[in-house]
């Protein structure tokens, strides 16, 4: 799937938002970068890349899983606050690319991987330098 979003924390601010871009949905790009308190508002236009089913929190996912292509859906309430969406391509379910997906898997695996190098490091530095760390001081 392929979505913009805008978020905002209240929703009557959600409501106006929509009821402009109704009138204009050419804003929607604008809007999110002025009002979305997403980051991906403020940097890309409320463009949330491409995903998969699953990726996104339940209210969202399953708007993006029913909403008509190119529509204008919300505000949709999540943790988050509430959202205006427009889903941009839904694909069946299927096998993908390694081509197409190997920067989602990238993304997905490296914070992981640095968290594990990161801490082997750190426990090697501790032996290295017999570092003590006494808890009930901290």
């Amino acid at each position: 799937m392929r979505a913009h979003h805008i978020l905002v924390k209240e929703e009557a601010e959600a409501k106006e938002l929509f009821a402009t871009l109704e009138k204009d949905p050419t804003k929607f790009s604008d809007i999110a970068r002025e009002k979305s308190v997403c980051p991906s508002g403020k940097q890309g236009g409320g463009d949330l890349g491409t995903f998969g089913e699953g990726q996104m929190v339940a209210e969202f996912d399953e708007v993006c899983k029913t909403a008509e292509i190119g529509k204008l859906v919300g505000p949709v309430k999540t943790q988050f606050g509430f959202h205006i969406i427009r889903v941009d391509e839904r694909q069946a379910a299927g096998v993908m690319k390694l081509d197409e997906v190997r920067e989602q898997i990238r993304s997905k695996l490296m914070p992981e991987k640095q968290r594990e190098v990161f801490t082997k490091l750190v426990e090697e530095l501790k032996k290295e330098f017999n570092v003590k760390v006494y808890q009930d001081k901290l």
